[in-house]
């Protein structure tokens, strides 16, 4: 499968293993990847910090650049166990500029040529947190339509969502859910947090989402919404997080259900997306499935959950290829004509985009042929 074959986000060619030297000594690791050209991406919460000679750019810096744009120092206390020997804080003697605020680095990953590259949250430093070189990535995104097109930038943005989640669920866990105790410290390159009182370890959250693409029974419409915190005039593929106890596959036909009433049978999971910029502020996983349904439109009414949509309806094959099209060429640049109030369907960052597109133009209606067994979910 070729890199972003599921929407942006979708191939972060990065390893991420964490290193052998990093899980013995960190501060040694980091100082000898900072002094060989490493690089870090400064975020403010959902922001990150933009090139400010091309804001096309995302503003991946070295060392020497964090310290003096943002008027820090990089520390290394190896004899320190309140953090993992990464760490940036104010150039004034022991950051009391700051109140005392270290700054932790988080391993993001090596390339393949072998450089590293690092977040740096700075959430909490007031100067980084006022800046208008820092933007949001979603904006960001919605910008830079041709990001799929071009494979250096959409790494690059890849990557910055996976800065951004580390970022975000650091900051979540700042004192321990079980004792109440902390801060909690960085540990393991800032891919895990620890306890200091009693140990207990915090690793990333992700939520699992099922989306899915359901085509009527006779395979020419396609059961699309809009959801109640997008635009009214936005379809995408009908979604919602997978529940403690059930498979991918039983969230799906669950969720479809609960949000149109209908029935569907054999399901399959054609692909994922990590979702970085989720509206809990953790992380997603979205786990694409087509599913064909045991109705067609004319066979039944919709019963739609208005709490959670606010349209559900049956489109027809022809005029979701044209609005696919739309898409497409909104996304290239190209002039579109639309009317007032047309709807129009999820941009191609999005997985829902590229479930459509199988569907459409691809085998969208043979591959959900395959039996998968007994799903169906049935109206209470």
């Amino acid at each position: 499968m070729s890199a972003n074959r599921w929407g942006l986000f979708d191939g972060n060619a990065l390893s991420r293993a964490i290193p052998k030297q990093a899980r013995n000594d960190a501060g040694a690791f980091a100082r000898r990847e900072l002094d060989s050209g490493a690089r870090i991406l400064a975020v403010v919460k959902n922001k990150v910090y933009l090139d400010e000679v091309d804001p096309k750019q995302l503003g991946w810096l070295c060392r020497p650049q964090v310290e003096e744009r943002f008027g820090l120092r990089y520390t290394s206390d190896d004899d320190d166990d309140d953090d993992d020997g990464v760490s940036f804080a104010s150039a004034s003697a022991s950051g009391e500029e700051e109140g005392g605020v270290k700054f932790d680095l988080v391993y993001l990953g090596r390339e393949e040529g072998g450089r590293s590259f690092f977040a740096l949250d700075l959430t909490r430093h007031r100067p980084a947190s006022e800046s208008p070189a820092f933007g949001e990535l979603r904006s960001y995104i919605k910008a830079n339509s041709d990001l799929l097109d071009s494979g250096e930038r959409a790494s690059s943005v890849s990557r910055a969502g996976y800065a951004l989640a580390l970022s975000n669920w650091a900051r979540g866990v700042r004192f321990c859910p079980s004792c109440g105790g902390g801060p909690m410290r960085s540990a393991q390159m800032g891919t895990r947090r620890e306890c200091p009182s009693c140990g207990k370890k915090q690793y990333p959250r992700l939520d699992p989402v099922a989306i899915c693409l359901v085509v009527s029974s006779d395979g020419n419409h396609a059961l699309l919404g809009s959801p109640r915190y997008a635009s009214g005039r936005m379809l995408t593929c009908l979604a919602g997080f997978v529940e403690q106890g059930e498979t991918l596959e039983e969230a799906a036909a669950r969720e479809v259900m609960e949000e149109a009433g209908v029935e569907v049978g054999q399901i399959r999971i054609l692909g994922s997306q990590p979702w970085p910029l989720g509206r809990s502020g953790a992380c997603e996983l979205m786990v694409g499935c087509i599913a064909r349904a045991t109705s067609s439109p004319g066979t039944g009414s919709l019963e739609i959950d208005f709490d959670e949509m606010n349209s559900v309806t049956w489109v027809e094959k022809g005029v979701v290829a044209e609005k696919l099209k739309q898409a497409k060429d909104r996304a290239a640049g190209l002039p579109v004509e639309s009317g007032r109030g047309d709807t129009w369907i999820v941009p191609p960052y999005a997985i829902a985009h590229h479930l459509i597109d199988y569907w459409v133009n691809g085998d969208g209606n043979g591959v959900v042929a395959e039996e998968r067994g007994d799903l169906k979910v049935s109206r209470l």
